[in-house]
């Protein structure tokens, strides 16, 4: 997923702060206001060593929003992050910089219930859903929406897809797909017109019926 500065679809878990080191400034401009402090405030059990070179923001300079942006690139090229927000808080005869950071999130296990029309290899494989895969909202909207389309190709209009999610370790999401199948749509009949140029059993077994 791509940083942004205000990306609110993951609450970031908010825990200890880093300290940034000074780096040497980006340009800036006149009126900025200063920099008077820096923090990090990061996901439970992240790494922190790395952290402070991360921040290309300066403590005691003039805000530069090109710093910024590099700061938020070098904490997304981690990998390890799902989103990065910064908020400007006043402070004194400046503003001081804070860096909320979400964690990236995975599937730890995927369970699927309901099922019997379909198996559960059809339906994992129509999800696109893997264990230890990424996870973001997104992503599970798209997986019901896919099985849902695999169950209508099949004649089962009704059929429903629940999601359950539910965090076992910082990072790591089991998700439960249930199936809900109902009963399937039948064909009342069947009116050919024209002249389709097969015999009818020959139409009939064209289409399925």
């Amino acid at each position: 997923m791509r940083a942004a500065l205000a990306l609110t679809l993951l609450a970031p878990s908010l825990a200890g702060a880093a300290q940034a080191q000074p780096s040497t400034p980006a340009p800036a401009s006149a009126s900025a206001p200063l920099v008077t402090g820096v923090e990090v405030h990061l996901p439970p059990g992240s790494e922190v060593a790395d952290i402070p070179q991360q921040i290309a923001v300066t403590r005691g300079q003039p805000l530069s929003m090109r710093a910024v942006r590099r700061s938020i690139e070098r904490l997304m090229a981690t990998g390890r992050f799902a989103d990065v927000l910064v908020r400007q808080v006043p402070s004194g005869d400046g503003v001081r910089l804070v860096f909320e950071v979400s964690p990236r999130h995975r599937i730890a296990t995927l369970y699927i219930d309901g099922e019997s029309v379909l198996t559960e290899s059809q339906i994992r494989d129509a999800s696109r859903l893997s264990d230890g895969g990424e996870y973001y909202p997104e992503l599970i909207e798209l997986a019901e929406e896919r099985v849902r389309s695999l169950y209508r190709r099949r004649g089962y209009e009704k059929a429903s897809v629940a999601v359950d999610l539910r965090e076992e370790r910082p990072g790591a999401l089991d998700v439960y797909l249930t199936v809900t199948e109902g009963r399937p749509t039948l064909v009342a009949g069947v009116t050919v017109g024209g002249s389709p140029g097969l015999p009818l059993t020959r139409l009939m077994a064209e289409l399925g019926l």
